[in-house]
């Protein structure tokens, strides 16, 4: 008997999440996603590996489940179901469900417009784009289902999804066929924060554990540093009547952000206005009461008290000619990889002014804006060249002078070194898969866990197949009389 895992996407490499992994005569696919960063082959998941036609596809794959709603674990979705032909069953929570036509109809712009139900060619396999339409569709297919609840398909295949902190909906799923069990954990954080809890699994013993690794190389420092410098960076620039730009594509880790801010604006007596992305930013008020019984004990006991806010405002187009008046504002926009959209917008208004500040999370992916201005941080430039519009016309950039101040944000939702200690610990898996990292990242940790651990532990690359081979036990029932007269009898040898 054994499990075989094979990464179609997030194989050393963090985004197109897609994990295809059998057991037996069972295939499961483990998330969706694309790399926003990247165009081609790159972008998406190697669907090619799966089968050749949808006939193929939907015979082949038994189950898709996906963790959460960001766009590197669902993404690619309604390709592989409106193109690709797919129809088998698809599981996801219920909030992950509601949150997923709204973060795929955002990521249409990703593809440079509206496509109206654009076929793939034949010639260019991996000319993918899907329209408002694909996306209905798409959803029709998916059933949502709740936290520990086991759902069994026919063939005896189950599985149980169980909370993975990270963002709302976010869960692992704990598969078992037979005598065997993988956990898959997706991205999770394994300490609370101020609207979830931490991940939360029980000591399952699976055969394979498959787990992240964005942060596998970094233990990062506690809560109310964090806050304190984060405040203090905005402050700074508040008193010098600066502008301040957060690049943040999070859903609800914005919401975070801005309460933070908030409250020491009012506790301080300080006068600024804070604008988020409002189209992004409004429907997650929304889905942060809906499903409250997903969100912390103190969130829920104070009614969402701490997303009414006081100095926040959604921002459209007439926050524009604001950007050059002398007066000091909070901005949050997204996508945070710069690469278009809102932030790149504002960025290219504000970005000539020393008084003013550009904020970018601490991990940015490969290729992105965010991750060149980072690197011009280390390197003491301040000039950038980036794509005025990414996906419609790459030939076609602007120049950025950056006078501007830039700094890293640390309120990171993925796990880090630690929690993924921690994690492998309590669950005592047989073997671990290391995935959704990069490649220094996912090496560092594997030795760690080898060395501290014991275990048996794999960092495939994207197509690398890991067969792991599993012990079979086959259950004996024996009767009560049996046993006790064998005992006897053998006692007495």
């Amino acid at each position: 008997m054994a499990i075989h895992i094979t990464p179609l996407g997030a194989g050393q490499e963090v985004g197109r999440s897609c994990i295809l992994v059998s057991i037996n005569d069972k295939t499961i696919m483990l998330d969706c996603g694309i790399n926003a960063n990247s165009s081609g082959a790159d972008r998406y998941p190697n669907f090619s590996r799966v089968a050749n036609s949808s006939n193929q596809l939907t015979q082949k794959i038994d189950l898709l489940l996906v963790t959460h709603f960001h766009i590197d674990h669902i993404g690619a979705l309604p390709i592989f179901t409106e193109q690709l032909g797919y129809t088998g069953p698809i599981y996801m929570t219920n909030p992950t469900k509601a949150l997923f036509p709204i973060m795929l109809e955002e990521s249409i712009k990703f593809q440079g417009g509206n496509y109206k139900n654009r076929k793939i060619k034949k010639k260019d396999p991996f000319s993918y784009h899907f329209s408002k339409n694909d996306i209905t569709k798409c959803m029709k297919k998916i059933t949502g289902f709740d936290l520990k609840q086991t759902v069994v398909l026919n063939g005896g295949l189950e599985f149980t999804a169980y909370y993975a902190g990270h963002v709302l909906g976010a869960a692992m799923f704990y598969i078992k066929y037979k005598e065997h069990s993988i956990v898959y954990t997706g991205d999770y954080n394994m300490t609370p924060d101020f609207h979830l809890e931490s991940a939360s699994i029980p000591h399952l013993q699976p055969d394979v554990l498959i787990t992240e690794s964005t942060y596998g190389d970094v233990i990062k420092s506690s809560n109310s540093i964090r806050n304190l410098n984060f405040l203090n960076k905005i402050h700074e620039r508040i008193d010098k009547g600066g502008k301040v730009l957060i690049a943040s594509s999070s859903l609800t880790h914005s919401q975070e952000m801005a309460s933070h801010l908030d409250r020491y604006l009012e506790s301080n007596n300080i006068n600024c206005t804070i604008y988020c992305d409002g189209q992004l930013n409004t429907k997650s008020y929304k889905f942060l009461g809906t499903f409250s019984n997903w969100t912390s004990q103190l969130e829920t006991e104070k009614d969402n008290e701490n997303f009414k806010f006081k100095n926040v405002k959604n921002f459209d187009d007439s926050l524009f000619p604001k950007l050059k008046l002398n007066e000091p504002i909070v901005i949050f926009a997204s996508p945070s990889n710069l690469n278009f959209g809102n932030s790149l917008s504002i960025l290219k208004n504000i970005s000539e002014d020393s008084n003013n500040l550009l904020l970018i999370p601490g991990y940015c992916e490969q290729n992105s804006n965010a991750f060149v201005i980072k690197n011009i941080i280390k390197e003491n430039r301040t000039r950038i060249v980036v794509p005025n519009q990414v996906s419609k016309s790459i030939r076609r950039h602007m120049n950025l002078n950056l006078q501007l101040s830039i700094d890293i944000y640390s309120f990171s939702n993925h796990t880090d070194l630690k929690g993924i200690m921690q994690l492998v610990e309590g669950l005592k898996p047989k073997n671990v898969i290391l995935v959704h990292g990069d490649t220094d990242k996912v090496l560092k940790l594997k030795e760690r866990v080898k060395k501290d651990l014991t275990l048996p532990c794999y960092s495939p690359e994207n197509m690398e197949h890991i067969k792991i081979s599993i012990d079979s036990f086959i259950p004996v029932k024996i009767s009560n009389s049996l046993l006790q007269s064998s005992i006897e009898k053998y006692a007495s040898t």
